[in-house]
């Protein structure tokens, strides 16, 4: 087993001890001596460790944005266009209904494209119906069709990355599944609650700031 850091010119000796394992020994110049001490003992650990931490981070960022949502969005429906329920439950469903009719298509996607590049895309893009919902806030043109596009985008968007998502959660988990989908779980609520506080004081920084959050 040949340790990934290692860069095949800067091999000084290698051998196989008796377990079977291969053990190298290498001149690092460009990595600390801790670091490599590190990977020669834990390889998996140090390997695994940026993609998970990456993997909880863009989740921490999606349903803490989604944890805004939930309170922003029927707030921006009754409170900013006082609207009734029946155009609130419109607006809801065009939120969800994209994701029901396309979670097959984000599924099929997901077996056959990078799990990664996906939830970067998607993560990417999200931003833009957030920033169009912003401009026509500041611009005073805010209407209801302008929050039906929103909503369509956005479930669009989880028709995608959920299915990414979840099966990229597998391949990160390094034979933990039930340690990273607890992680994982731990992430999603405290996100969505922190959303919700961060939601809760728009009388007190207005919806500008929070979308730019």
């Amino acid at each position: 087993c040949w340790p990934r850091w290692i860069p095949h010119g800067d091999v000084v000796s290698y051998h196989r001890d008796d377990t079977g394992f291969g053990m190298a020994y290498a001149e690092i110049s460009a990595m600390d001596s801790s670091r490599a001490r590190r990977h020669l003992e834990d390889p998996e650990r140090t390997d695994a460790m940026r993609p998970m931490n990456l993997y909880f981070g863009g989740l921490v960022t999606w349903f803490g944005a989604i944890g805004i949502q939930t309170v922003l969005f029927p707030f921006l429906v009754t409170g900013q266009l006082a609207l009734g329920p029946a155009e609130l439950g419109f607006a809801m469903m065009a939120l969800f209904l994209p994701t029901m009719l396309l979670i097959m298509v984000g599924g099929a996607t997901a077996d056959h494209v990078d799990g990664r590049r996906i939830l970067i895309l998607v993560h990417f893009l999200s931003g833009l119906p957030a920033l169009g919902i912003l401009i026509a806030h500041l611009l005073d043109a805010l209407t209801y069709e302008v929050l039906i596009i929103y909503a369509l985008a956005m479930g669009v968007a989880g028709a995608f990355i959920i299915p990414a998502r979840d099966s990229l959660l597998t391949h990160i988990a390094d034979g933990k599944i039930q340690k990273a989908v607890m992680i994982a779980t731990i992430c999603q609520f405290g996100a969505q609650m922190l959303g919700f506080g961060l939601a809760a004081l728009e009388p007190y920084i207005g919806i500008a700031v929070i979308f730019l959050s």
